[in-house]
This record gives structure tokens, sequence and C-alpha cells, in this order.
């Protein structure tokens, strides 16, 4: 299941996009939801038990840094979704954003995602970057399998 998010007043936009996956096998109406969602930890907190409480494997932001004040409310978001661990995997879900870096300001959002996560760039194409984040604890726990497994 995918659940696509975005904020009240682009809801009804985003929803006609998405329904255009229909061509393919009915992809929009046997797989997508979507639901509004407003960044910060009160809002965020009604899609942590979506898909039955086994949490999610992944979250995809893109091009989300657009104002100096959202910043605190949209890492708060990511790591409010990010804190239950998939109940298959056994892991946080790893976040990926795309970013377009226009102003010092922005790094305001990389230096608070670096108090749970671990920041990669994995791809970089003209001005456009995707970041790859994974929490720390998954990081530490993956260090420790190995040692587990090494001993």
């Amino acid at each position: 299941k995918v659940m696509m998010t975005d904020q009240p007043g682009v809801i009804e936009i985003l929803s006609e996009n998405a329904k255009q996956l229909n061509q393919y096998n009915n992809l929009f109406d046997n797989k997508i939801k979507i639901g509004e969602l407003l960044w910060g930890e009160d809002d965020a907190k009604k899609y942590i038990n979506h898909n039955n409480g086994n949490g999610y494997d992944i979250l995809i932001g893109s091009d989300l840094i657009y104002a100096h004040e959202f910043i605190k409310p949209l890492v708060t978001t990511f790591e409010v979704l990010s804190n239950n661990k998939n109940k298959t995997t056994n892991k946080h879900p790893i976040v990926f954003m795309s970013v377009i870096r226009r102003f010092k300001w922005e790094e305001n959002f990389f230096n608070l995602m670096k108090n749970k996560f671990v920041q990669e760039k994995v791809l970089e194409v003209g001005d456009i970057c995707i970041y790859r984040y994974v929490r720390k604890e998954d990081i530490n726990n993956d260090d420790n399998d190995k040692n587990d497994k090494n001993d």
C-alpha cells in the first residue's frame, strides 16, 4: 500500500493526479490512499498506524524545503513517521528526500535531520540532489549484527 499526503488545499489535485495510475491495473484504486498532512507531531501521529500498524518501508519527500519556518515541523514529521519499526523488516523506514538547494538557511534542515538520521547523498543531477536518511539506531543495530556474526 502507498499513502500519499499533501496540504489540505491541494489534496484534490493530488488525488486527481494519482487517479491516473488506474491505467496500470487500477493501481490507484487497489494500492493508494490519499490523506491531508500538515507537518508537525500532531498531524504526523495520525499516520503512524497506517498499514494495519505494520509501519512504513520508505518515506519519500520531494522539493519540500521552501520556507525556513517549516523546516522544524518537516523534520519532526519525518522523525514521527519513521519512529515505528516495520514489523516485517524490524527496521525503521528509510527517508528519501529530493532537494534543490537554493538558500543558506536550508542548511537548518540537514543539521536537524542529523539528530536522528545518518545522511547520504545518493544522487546528484544538476542542482537536484536526492538524500537517503537512515535512523541512527538502525545503523548501530546493523553494526552490532555484523559484530555478532563475526564473533
